[in-house]
């Protein structure tokens, strides 16, 4: 376990039995986990969230608090819990991952690993992760699929630079490209789906990005060519002086106010970011299934 000045445990421990009902719980909790106290731990956080269940931070603690006990199948429940409280918490889908992992449930733990790139799809974790386990076999899931993502000093995970040095072939003919590998399919797969999420959240430049590195590596494929003319071209094409009737009348909600430009522009790409995260939820759902 982590050192940890002892003051910061008696300041904690003060102002916990100054207000034993105040959120200070969470973080008493969390020092008594990091110096190995993970009895006191766990029975200060389950106290805690009696009064507050809707605090993110406190079941991830007790999320934290199983992982450390190696109790990792009681460890989901808390832990699932903190991803729905705080959706864009990093470190609570990491434990989950993490979680799944030791449980063998590798299609879990690459779910987990790709939410974590919706939110910062820099992550080398989450990167280095994806990579692995979309390359693992069948029988390879029978492994401590946990050491084959954190190798400790064993070895250097590959990165996705080492993975994109292989040769790609410069004779695909732009109008029709061949049919793409198991392996292509999935990297195709992985970049539509990334794309589509940053579009749906109106991170236009990033996926255009995301669709370019794509282009790059798997060539031009009609789906990847598709979705980059689509980012070009919104906001940039012309918008005629007089809208068609049927959507002006969708658009402009004041009818002694006339719809401008703008308001036409924003209409056309707010429709457009509807459909891409129509396809981004659909995507999710195949993956469950």
């Amino acid at each position: 376990m982590g050192n940890l000045d002892p003051e910061f445990i008696e300041r904690y421990e003060r102002m916990y039995r100054q207000d034993p009902r105040s959120q200070v719980f969470a973080l008493l909790a969390d020092a008594y986990r990091k110096v190995g106290k993970l009895e006191q731990a766990l029975s200060v956080v389950k106290e805690g969230l009696k009064y507050h269940p809707q605090m993110a931070s406190a079941h991830l603690v007790l999320g934290r608090i199983y992982l450390d006990s190696r109790e990792t199948q009681k460890s989901l429940g808390p832990l699932q819990e903190a991803t729905k409280l705080a959706p864009e918490n990093i470190l609570a889908h990491q434990y989950l991952a993490e979680a799944y992992l030791k449980l063998k449930r590798p299609k879990d733990a690459l779910s987990a690993y790709k939410l974590i790139m919706l939110i910062n799809p820099l992550d080398s974790l989450a990167t280095t992760a994806i990579k692995k386990l979309e390359s693992l076999t069948a029988d390879e899931y029978s492994e401590d699929l946990f050491a084959t993502i954190y190798p400790a000093s064993r070895s250097t995970p590959k990165t996705i630079d080492d993975a994109n040095k292989e040769p790609h072939s410069e004779k695909a003919d732009e109008a029709k490209t061949p049919p793409p590998s198991m392996s292509m399919n999935r990297s195709l797969d992985r970049t539509l789906s990334l794309a589509d999420a940053l579009a749906a959240r109106n991170d236009i430049d990033k996926a255009i990005k995301v669709l370019e590195a794509g282009a790059s590596e798997l060539g031009n494929q009609a789906e990847i060519l598709k979705r980059l003319k689509m980012l070009a071209n919104l906001g940039e094409e012309p918008i005629s002086q007089e809208a068609p009737a049927a959507n002006t009348a969708s658009i402009n909600l004041n009818p002694l106010k006339p719809s401008s430009r703008r308001d036409i522009a924003n209409s056309s790409k707010k429709e457009l970011l509807m459909k891409l995260l129509k396809r981004v939820q659909s995507r999710k759902r195949d993956l469950e299934n």
